[in-house]
């Protein structure tokens, strides 16, 4: 009987790989936090792969460049702004459901604007914490308040602009290392790799680049990238993985510590990702 119940379990979840890896993620922790093996689906971000569940995830626009397709920002199914990047909602982007920050950048006329259209508006002016930060806790309160757990957190424009907000958005990469927080910003995505095996489903001939943050990366192995790392040891002053390219459409990596798994696309790609990614989703 156990043995039906299972297969029957497993069945429900067949159409849904990015849930079946979201319970190895939980299934298969070791006890110093570390993971044992994360599958990372990156069909969202490119279209060179295939995949038959599109995410149900959180979006959250910061004040700079935004993708000129709202398809991204649209299909989320929570839309947050941080302060200025509410200003930057142009040509068919849907108003946000929260605005928040300490609202120094926001113009008068945009605030008014949404507040018209029901927008939520929350003024937090603690200095101590950015707005990207501020956002990232609104959406774990909503989580928390709704009883919904999203899959992702996009964050558009996070890549791009000052080389301080930048630092700022990876730093928050580290902070909230237990979410699934993407950053994309022109032909950029950015996320992290916790400890432990990673296997990435991605493009072929993706330019890409593995970057130790927080500490200095003891050992990391790779495969699927034309220039593999064989339990090499990374840090800055030393070695890190840029300008590097995937061979296949799997790439692997082991490593012992936190690193940036950073990937590029030339504008055709980026065009393409986003008519792709337009079409999936619009077949929800």
């Amino acid at each position: 009987v156990k043995g039906r119940i299972t297969q029957m379990v497993l069945k429900c979840f067949e159409s849904y790989p990015q849930k079946l890896s979201q319970l190895r993620f939980f299934s298969q922790m070791r006890r110093d936090g570390s993971l044992v093996h994360l599958k990372w689906d990156c069909s969202w971000l490119g279209p060179l792969t295939s995949a038959d569940h599109i995410k149900n995830y959180a979006s959250i626009a910061l004040n700079w460049e935004l993708p000129s397709n709202p398809v991204f920002w649209n299909k989320s199914s929570l839309r947050i702004c941080a302060d200025g990047g509410a200003n930057r909602l142009l040509g068919g982007y849907l108003p946000p459901d929260f605005i928040k920050g300490d609202l120094d950048s926001i113009s008068d006329h945009s605030l008014e604007n949404y507040r018209r259209n029901g927008t939520k508006i929350i003024r937090d002016a603690n200095q101590d914490t950015s707005d990207i930060e501020k956002n990232i806790n609104l959406i774990m309160e909503e989580q928390t308040k709704n009883k919904i757990l999203y899959d992702m957190i996009l964050v558009l424009g996070g890549v791009g602009g000052s080389v301080m907000h930048e630092m700022s958005n990876i730093h928050n990469l580290v902070k909230f290392k237990d979410l699934h927080l993407v950053l994309l910003g022109g032909i950029n995505a950015i996320f992290l790799l916790r400890p432990g095996k990673h296997t990435l489903f991605c493009g072929k001939s993706l330019t890409c680049a593995l970057v130790p943050i927080g500490s200095t990366c003891r050992s990391i192995t790779t495969n699927g990238l034309v220039y593999n790392l064989n339990n090499s040891a990374m840090g800055f002053g030393s070695l890190v993985s840029t300008s590097n390219k995937t061979s296949d459409t799997v790439v692997e990596v082991e490593t012992t510590d936190s690193v940036l798994w950073v990937m590029e696309f030339n504008k055709d790609q980026a065009s393409e990702l986003e008519k792709y990614y337009e079409k999936r989703i619009n077949q929800r």
